[in-house]
């Protein structure tokens, strides 16, 4: 067995990457950032390589998803037949005591669907960031999983709180096109004002699952469905909630400045960044980056407009505000985690030898 000594000095090592992520090369002062990126840029190679082993373990995440989504509407069905003389009457889902009986209740089986991302710190060097990444504004608003089936369609956020039910135009959404029982769509979505959803990726539509594809596939489709669906971006008095699609443009330097020009139609809350391959896999993933828009001339060396900086009325860095952000939040990255966890797997060797010393 390896001695205390040894064993404590792997724990020093370990100790040495304390920060959220690795050093980005701009924060040169740091000494050791080019370490830091290396190990991000493994860790991004090695989550890719294991997408591809676990895209079948994703897309029966989801199905089994759906499945408990039918079993809770075949217990309404049957809930509402058995307390109705006119058993042969249809159910109606759109009725406010069955529409509203499960809003502000946590279910279980939504929680944790969402994929979310890491503070992009790490960036790729630029010939890969402009080759390989996506770059997608994003609204204030609240992160949602949108679930359309048999007939209806539920919001659920990260937690798995049911937010809302109503009908939409989604495939399975309502009544008149809930269609056979596979029929579902899941979508990930930025709740905006209650009725706004913006549209940042696709899971499922119509029955047809996504997540194992890449994302740039992902979003093509996501773009030709809503274009072939107009009716979900124009409310009328039985769908009153918008279904929009988010813009989108590479990682290049004119494209990106450009996109930031854009007056939109919606608060800015900030960037996220896809790599173009990345699967749709629940839980954080580094694959999927994100940043506040004043932060982008420090890290990308992308122009924003000035109105973007009274996001930073403290004029701290990107760095000072990453770290202050996430000991607010109790927040840690995948690599963090993974760090922490080998910490703790090393103090634990370290007390079991001092009990076999002791003894």
């Amino acid at each position: 067995m390896a001695s205390i000594d040894d064993l404590i000095g792997k724990l020093d090592d370990a100790k040495v990457d304390s920060t959220n992520m690795g050093e980005h090369p701009h924060f040169s002062k740091f000494k050791n950032a080019s370490q830091a990126a290396e190990r991000q840029a493994q860790r991004r190679r090695e989550f890719m390589d294991r997408q591809r082993e676990a895209r079948q373990d994703q897309f029966m995440r989801y199905r089994r998803l759906i499945e408990a989504k039918d079993d809770e509407v075949d217990d309404d069905a049957e809930m509402a037949s058995e307390g109705s003389n006119a058993i042969e009457q249809p159910l109606d889902l759109t009725t406010t005591s069955a529409r509203t009986r499960d809003i502000g209740k946590k279910n279980l089986k939504y929680a944790d669907q969402l994929m979310l991302s890491e503070w992009l710190i790490d960036i790729p060097d630029y010939e890969q960031l402009s080759a390989d990444w996506y770059m997608l504004p994003t609204p204030k608003g609240k992160h949602v999983l949108v679930v359309a089936s048999r007939g209806i369609t539920s919001t659920y956020d990260k937690r798995g709180k049911m937010m809302n039910q109503f009908e939409s135009e989604l495939p399975g959404g309502c009544r008149k096109n809930k269609g056979k029982r596979g029929n579902f769509t899941i979508l990930d979505c930025i709740l905006v004002q209650g009725h706004k959803y913006y549209c940042l990726d696709i899971i499922s539509w119509g029955g047809n699952m996504m997540t194992d594809n890449p994302f740039d596939f992902r979003r093509f489709m996501l773009n030709s469905k809503l274009e072939d669906t107009p009716e979900l971006q124009t409310p009328n008095r039985h769908m009153r909630k918008q279904f929009i699609p988010l813009p989108m443009c590479k990682c290049e330097k004119k494209q990106m400045e450009e996109m930031m020009k854009t007056d939109f139609l919606f608060e800015l809350d900030g960037l996220l960044f896809y790599h173009q391959s990345v699967f749709y896999e629940s839980g954080q993933n580094p694959l999927v980056g994100w940043l506040k828009p004043w932060m982008m001339p420090e890290l990308l060396d992308i122009q924003v407009p000035q109105r973007y900086n009274k996001d930073n009325p403290a004029n701290q860095t990107s760095r000072e505000f990453i770290n202050a952000f996430n000991l607010a939040h109790n927040h840690r990255s995948l690599s963090q985690k993974k760090q922490y966890e080998e910490n703790e797997s090393i103090v634990d060797m370290v007390e079991v030898q001092k009990e076999d010393n002791e003894e």
